[in-house]
This record gives C-alpha cells, structure tokens and sequence, in this order.
C-alpha cells in the first residue's frame, strides 16, 4: 500500500470514531430510563385512615391526608371520645360513675414527607390539636362521682414514617410531643386524684388507603 493510501485509510477511520460520539450520546438522550423494580411513581393525593390505638380509649374517628403538591401533604382528623368509665372507677375508688355524652376532638396539621407519590415516606409536621379532657369528683350522694368533660387546645409535632403500596393500602407509624392549654374549673368537689397533664407524649399508628 502507497504512503498515499495509508495515509487515506487513516484520516477516514479518524473521522469515522469522532462521528462516531455524538450518535452514541444522542441515543442515550432519546431513550427513556426503564424504572427501577418495584418502584410506583403513582401519584396518591387522597389517603384515609384510622387509628386502632384509639379503640382502647373509646376514641373513634379517621384522618384524612390531602397532597396538592409533591411532598407537601395537609392532615385532619375528627374524632368522637367516650369516658372510660372502668379507668374512673379504678382511679376515684368509686363503684358508681356518671358520665355525660361523648366529645368532638380533633386536628389540623401539616406534614411534609420524603416520598413525592402522596403522604409516603418519612415525615415531619406541626399540627394545632383540639382535645377532649375530663375529671372526676364527688357527687350530691358523696359515694359515686361525675365526670366533667372539656375541651383543651394545643399544639403537637410528629416524625415518624409511612407507606403506600401500590395498590393503595396505607400503613404508617410514629411519636410525637403535645402541649396543652387549659385550667381546670375551680371546683371544690374535685376529686384530689385528678391531675393536670399539660405535655403529654403521642404514639401514632395509622392504617387506610390512598386514592
């Protein structure tokens, strides 16, 4: 082969690898990246659940978890709470209480969750809590006891986590720290028993779905 024909030979297949790049990376540009296994990008904006903890306390209600945007999700519940009367009877000491009706408590927070597909992942949030108290004291006979019912409001902060399947089921748990605002009534007849619990501690367990 002539110097000429090396020389030819060498030039094409020079500019033959340099053109050579930008198809590869333009290919690389064009093809859309397959999701990793297991991996649901669905987006949940509704999520409703409910707490088992609180049918120990008679306390019976749902949350509810709107997502308008990724990550940003607002929370509110509502719930009904009877008196535990057997708790008041081993507290006072008395065979026979009275209680009146059950109470609305409830809250309204905020929770911002690493997950972008709904209220999923790890989270952290503030909520302002509405809650119902009660106390007991000596009633008109001096045997039994009345169980007087109010509300307090608060404050809270949670962390905890959560998860959506994707089919939807929603499981999530996590602590929290509450304050709460109030004074008890200036009643003489108030059992000595009863205290005044202003920061209490939160066990949330949640479990429901997500639209």
């Amino acid at each position: 082969m002539s110097r000429f024909s090396r020389a030819l030979a060498a030039f094409t297949f020079a500019t033959a690898s340099l053109t050579a790049i930008p198809v590869v990376h333009a290919q690389g540009e064009d093809t859309p990246v397959p999701p990793r296994a297991g991996q649901d990008d669905t987006r949940r904006y509704v999520a409703v659940t409910v707490n088992p903890l609180g049918l120990a306390m008679q306390r019976y209600g749902a949350n509810l978890e709107v997502s308008p945007f990724p990550h940003h999700v607002l929370i509110g519940s509502l719930y009904s709470q009877a008196v535990p009367l057997w708790l008041v009877k081993t507290i006072s000491g008395r065979d026979e209480v009275r209680a009146g009706g059950t109470l609305l408590g409830g809250e309204l927070g905020y929770r911002l969750y690493s997950g972008r597909s709904g209220a999923d992942g790890l989270f952290v949030g503030p909520s302002f809590v509405s809650m119902p108290l009660a106390y007991a004291r000596v009633a008109n006979d001096l045997r039994s006891a009345d169980v007087i019912e109010f509300s307090a409001m608060g404050a809270a902060i949670d962390i905890g986590a959560q998860t959506v399947t994707s089919s939807g089921f929603t499981i999530g748990g996590g602590i929290g720290v509450m304050y709460l605002s109030y004074d008890l009534p200036n009643d003489n007849r108030r059992l000595p028993l009863t205290i005044e619990p202003h920061v209490l501690p939160r066990l949330l367990l949640a479990a429901g779905w997500s639209f």
